[in-house]
């Protein structure tokens, strides 16, 4: 005959097994190991994908930076800032490669993906601009939009530089720098 445990005693004294109970706690175990690696590998998967997604998009806003500069560059009236626009042109031009290079370095791509780069189109500045040039006020609205423009590239590029490492981190810091630059000598401009 068994003996008898009455309290705390009968639960340490109960003989064991592989009851329903015990499986249903390793399968939850194994279920929560799986869940917890696929949220991992999620979350890895956005941190990786969201500086690459930034660094191409930084590449195809110099790209738009730079169409913009050039396309309007003609019609300024003021010989400062044309100067002013003719050099900063060349230095996001020097940074645009040196992205584009940095962007192929750090993810394989020669350039922003096309569904990237048509979020970077800008489709109201041309139509602004025209309202300016016949109220004879190009260069001041011109001005206003570019250093606009820079601002937002400065950011992204920030925020491209804090993502990144390497041959990218050192372009998104060097273009940071020339916008630096190029947005203190626009505010300085008397127009």
């Amino acid at each position: 005959m068994q003996p008898k445990y009455y309290g705390a005693a009968a639960q340490y004294n109960k003989p064991g097994g592989t009851g329903l109970g015990a499986i249903l706690k390793i399968i939850g175990m194994v279920v929560g190991v799986i869940v917890l690696l696929s949220v991992g590998f999620l979350a890895y998967n956005a941190f990786s994908s969201g500086g690459k997604n930034s660094a191409a998009q930084l590449v195809a806003r110099e790209k738009n930076l730079i169409t913009f500069m050039t396309t309007n560059q003609s019609t300024l009236a003021s010989d400062s800032f044309l100067t002013i626009n003719s050099n900063a042109v060349s230095l996001i031009t020097s940074d645009h490669y040196n992205l584009s290079q940095g962007l192929k370095s750090a993810y394989g791509l020669a350039t922003a993906p096309e569904e990237i780069a048509k979020t970077e189109i800008d489709s109201t500045s041309k139509k602004t601009l025209d309202t300016a040039k016949i109220q004879s006020r190009f260069d001041q609205v011109y001005l206003e939009l570019l250093r606009g423009k820079i601002a937002a590239t400065q950011q992204l590029a920030r925020t491209v530089s804090g993502q990144s490492s390497g041959t990218l981190k050192t372009a998104a810091d060097t273009s940071i720098k020339h916008l630096t630059t190029i947005d203190e000598q626009l505010a300085k401009l008397q127009l």
